[in-house]
């Protein structure tokens, strides 16, 4: 089901050679009103040396909305050899339009340019026949500003950061709902699921369990303000997500989707997490994971025979112990007595299943929970990152600072954006 409030990921398909302008006015007006990083534009958007076409289908599947561009005769364009584009299994844009159409949940719009027509089910190849059951949209030359805008009308409202500054527009129904409404909704989507997740065991350990609307902004805002809840979620998201291409500009999209948006549900979800945290505890966990894409120690590692196995000090008393209970998750949770120790904490049996922190979600609440109780100093690792105290962090979670180099260049990729100024501002028409 395509949600009213849902954040909008938008994908745009479009011919180079005849319809590359049209492409370019869309992604421009479309910028001006969702985040730019949720619209793809495949010249803007593909990060070098990547292969652009696994990228291409990554980032289709990662969005909810697909926008191919149809110009004059798109359906019939022929290559060198006179034979229709569209007929070639290999053609990109084809490939373009059947993972689309292959992605559940997907909104597909084709974008007519008149005076082209709306595309025929007889004059498209089998595969991409249900593109011409999809309502269209047509944008007329005399009328291009107004045409995109009652597009952008028809898929709802955007977020988007403009100027360091986290902005949300409303779009369809705002006369109804309202900005703040649609903000709400937009914030709820995006922590409700890891707030809600919260179990009895974890909300002793980090405090009472809180909705977003007791989030402060920051130390001196006024906890008065009933909105603060609602921006510091929005602020905090939006950081990590603007930060998230640039700290990781070769990762596939589905991995920011499935392993970075994971992690800020639960910061954020804490209502203990700064902004200067949020990039410490992220860029620590980046480096842990070589980019997210680590979730386990393999195997064979060397250090599951020499260190883990038959060590006591981390409860690993039976013959397996070492590999059964390696490293896995964000922190590289380790040992059968920490897995046990976690599990009894978020109410899950990570003893008898240690691979159930190989989940994202799970290896999330894991990490934070982690950081919130182990201590250094005096202080718990949730403040040590609020402090940004990247080395004491690093002897934290590992117990040295071998790698503080490394560490501290990815605390300095994450803090590429800087968008966590100023609080969210409502935009209403």
């Amino acid at each position: 089901m395509f949600e009213p409030f849902a954040v909008r990921r938008i994908f745009i398909c479009y011919r180079r050679d005849p319809d590359r302008a049209e492409a370019e006015f869309l992604y421009d007006a479309l910028c001006k009103v969702y985040c730019k990083r949720h619209v793809f534009l495949d010249a803007e958007s593909i990060p070098v040396g990547v292969p652009y076409r696994v990228f291409i289908k990554d980032r289709i599947r990662a969005s909810n909305v697909f926008l191919p561009v149809i110009g004059k005769n798109w359906a019939d364009l022929t290559d060198k050899n006179g034979q229709k584009r569209l007929d070639d299994p290999e053609d990109l844009l084809r490939q373009e339009v059947e993972t689309a159409l292959n992605t559940p949940g997907m909104k597909i719009v084709p974008i007519v340019i008149d005076p082209a027509e709306s595309l025929q089910a007889n004059g498209l190849p089998i595969e991409l026949q249900p593109l011409a059951e999809a309502q269209d949209h047509r944008i007329y030359s005399v009328h291009r500003d107004a045409g995109y805008k009652e597009l952008m009308r028809s898929l709802g409202g955007g977020f988007c950061r403009m100027s360091r500054r986290a902005v949300f527009l409303s779009g369809a129904g705002a006369a109804t709902y309202g900005g703040w409404r649609l903000l709400t909704a937009y914030i709820q989507s995006e922590v409700a699921a890891a707030v809600s997740a919260l179990n009895a065991r974890y909300a002793e350990v980090i405090g009472p369990e809180r909705t977003v609307d007791e989030f402060p902004v920051n130390p001196s805002a006024s906890q008065t303000d009933p909105a603060s809840g609602v921006r510091v979620a929005a602020n905090l998201l939006a950081y990590i997500e603007a930060n998230a291409p640039k700290a990781l500009p070769a990762a596939p999209f589905e991995l920011i989707e499935t392993r970075v948006r994971p992690l800020a549900r639960a910061l954020v979800a804490t209502g203990q997490v700064t902004p200067t945290g949020a990039v410490e505890i992220t860029a620590q966990l980046d480096w842990q994971t070589g980019g997210f894409r680590l979730f386990v120690e393999p195997e064979n590692s060397p250090i599951i025979e020499n260190i883990y196995e038959n060590n006591a000090s981390l409860g690993n008393t039976q013959p397996g112990d070492g590999k059964l209970y390696r490293g896995r998750g964000y922190i590289f949770l380790t040992g059968r007595a920490n897995y046990s120790r976690m599990g009894r904490e978020i109410g899950v049996d990570l003893e008898a299943a240690p691979e159930l922190l190989e989940q994202p979600e799970l290896a999330a609440r894991v990490a934070i929970l982690y950081l919130a109780t182990r201590t250094i100093g005096g202080q718990t690792g949730l403040d040590v990152a609020n402090s940004g105290d990247t080395r004491g962090l690093l002897r934290l979670i590992n117990g040295a600072t071998r790698g503080l180099d490394a560490v501290d260049e990815k605390v300095a990729q994450w803090r590429a954006a800087d968008v966590y100024v100023d609080p969210v501002v409502i935009a209403d028409p």
